[in-house]
């Protein structure tokens, strides 16, 4: 097979044109050809690189942002989780320090309750209000 056979085949004949068509003709075959070949040539390689830009954009997004506040996140649910279990270490203190009996005695609650003394925390930034029913504790 010699080289302009394998061209017919690639091309289908697209880019041939006959010798006896008369120049006009022949002219807007050219221009045809040329349009064709310029727009595949500009448009293979913008569509290329507008898919790598977007891949590289999505990924530069990915870097900056969602692995940032995904590290946010997780270390603001592992301070809630924090103060929570701390929270929750107050409350087995005060139950395990006085009896169902003690709790079930209307003033016995009111002096716990109001003693200021029962817990103080000078890490926590804000007081937190824990109510039990009608009685409330304040942290500090």
């Amino acid at each position: 097979m010699n080289l302009s056979a394998v061209w017919n085949r690639l091309t289908g004949g697209f880019l041939q044109y006959s010798d006896d068509i008369n120049s006009p003709d022949r002219y807007r075959l050219l221009r045809r050809n040329i349009v064709t070949l310029m727009l595949f040539v500009t448009i293979i390689p913008l569509t290329v690189m507008a898919v790598i830009n977007h891949y590289e954009y999505q990924s530069g997004i990915k870097k900056e942002i969602v692995n940032p506040l995904h590290r946010l996140a997780s270390r603001t649910k592992h301070t809630f989780e924090l103060f929570l279990e701390e929270c929750l270490n107050i409350i087995r203190f005060i139950a395990s320090s006085y009896s169902f009996e003690d709790f079930s005695d209307k003033k016995t609650l009111n002096r716990i309750f109001k003693n200021k003394t029962i817990i103080s925390r000078p890490a926590l930034s804000c007081p937190i209000k824990l109510s039990i029913n009608t009685y409330c504790i304040y942290i500090q």
